[in-house]
């Protein structure tokens, strides 16, 4: 039998160690992969990005918003939202800041996640800026190895 060297030893405790980790960082992955997603959700609405927003929605998505009513299905809400969008544009200017991201919690292929923002919405025909905070809630899922939103809800 063979006795086992001190760089043996170390060799396979870093490997123990790296395959313990594997699930944890797969995790934090997946946690950016969703964050993204969202962020690039709030890029899409922002900048009315129509296509954008369609890549980032499952065919039967659920969408309901303050200045929309509830929207089931990604053609449904991409039509509102242009029409919408449409209107909006020529009138206000949105700014965005983020004031709070709760934990995003992965299971799967789904994950939650709830952001909170601050809006400015300023326009030529407003006397001052309006300010107020959006809560949301993204459910997403994982379709074709990308996250994708099923679920968004703003307070």
């Amino acid at each position: 039998m063979r006795k086992l060297t001190r760089g043996t030893l170390v060799l396979m405790f870093g490997l123990l160690i790296v395959i313990t980790a594997l699930p944890a960082f797969s995790a934090t992955l997946d946690e950016m992969a969703v964050a993204e997603c969202m962020d690039q959700w709030a890029k899409a609405l922002d900048a009315g990005d129509v296509s954008l927003l369609s890549s980032l929605l499952t065919d039967d998505a659920s969408i309901e918003s303050s200045d929309l009513r509830k929207v089931v299905g990604k053609n449904d809400f991409l039509t509102a939202f242009e029409k919408g969008f449409k209107t909006r544009k020529s009138t206000f200017r949105t700014i965005t800041k983020r004031l709070l991201e709760l934990p995003i919690t992965v299971s799967g292929n789904q994950a939650i996640a709830i952001r909170k923002v601050e809006v400015t919405v300023t326009g030529p025909d407003m006397r001052q800026p309006w300010r107020g905070t959006v809560a949301s809630e993204y459910r997403l899922r994982r379709e074709n190895g990308a996250w994708k939103i099923y679920y968004n809800r703003d307070n």
